[in-house]
């Protein structure tokens, strides 16, 4: 594994936190004051809206698909659109597009902590069930270069196959029973028609399932663990090549 470092040009594509809540019931009419405590930070918000399709047989025959739509939450996105909140009935997202803020992961929990917060005033969750941090790494591989020589690990095609890779997909997920936490990792070479100038992507979705209070405290304790058990796996998961090109 390489050793984890800072990294001068993180590969970051999007980092998002992911908190699932319950007892959400007075958010739908409260967009007004969420707007406000948002400020000028996030200036653009629309409706989200649930749909749910079912079908239905009557009298032997598939009737046409019957549309459910509901109210689902708010999506508030910064004017540069790189920072985006989404206030849901069922919890909050908050989403960091490239580029990585300069504060690095601290800066991304850090801010939404300060939504979180925000949410809880507006949503009045009364209880967290999950608990999410999510990094999709996405990393431009020079031309002529070989994927498996930026990796810890490799698994090889079968004997006998064509020599170029056109793409792959290996994908593990583990578990802590005492814990509660979870770490699903997929690495993967993005699909593209030109397989001189390919992008190996690294995602990393580390989460708990367990009750948690709202209160930020609670949740700031959680995300630390998380993202301690993130940065575990992508340092893990690269080799000493794929540090070097982010340097």
């Amino acid at each position: 594994m390489a050793k984890p470092t800072q990294l001068k040009n993180p590969p970051v594509r999007e980092a998002l936190v992911d908190i699932r809540a319950a007892g959400v019931e007075k958010l739908a009419a409260r967009l007004e004051e969420a707007r406000a405590l948002l400020g000028d930070a996030y200036p653009n918000s629309i409706e989200q809206r649930r749909f749910e399709g079912m079908f239905q047989v009557s009298g032997g025959t598939l009737a046409p698909p019957v549309a459910q739509v509901g109210f689902n939450g708010y999506r508030f996105t910064s004017a540069d659109g790189l920072d985006i909140a989404q206030f849901r009935i069922d919890g909050f997202t908050y989403n960091r597009l490239s580029p990585y803020p300069d504060g690095g992961g601290e800066a991304v929990v850090r801010e939404a902590l300060r939504l979180w917060e925000i949410y809880v005033k507006v949503a009045e969750p009364v209880l967290v069930s999950r608990v999410a941090m999510r990094y999709i790494n996405a990393v431009p591989l020079p031309a002529g270069k070989a994927p498996q020589i930026y990796l810890e690990q490799w698994l090889r095609p079968p004997a006998g196959s064509p020599p170029v890779l056109a793409d792959f997909l290996w994908r593990t997920r583990t578990a802590n029973p005492e814990t509660k936490e979870q770490l699903v990792t997929a690495v993967a070479l993005e699909s593209s028609t030109d397989l001189a100038t390919r992008t190996l992507l690294i995602d990393i979705d580390a989460f708990s399932v367990r009750d948690y209070s709202p209160d930020p405290e609670d949740l700031r304790q959680a995300l630390a663990g998380l993202r301690t058990l993130k940065n575990a796996a992508f340092f893990g998961i690269i080799g000493d090549e794929l540090v070097r090109l982010c340097s």
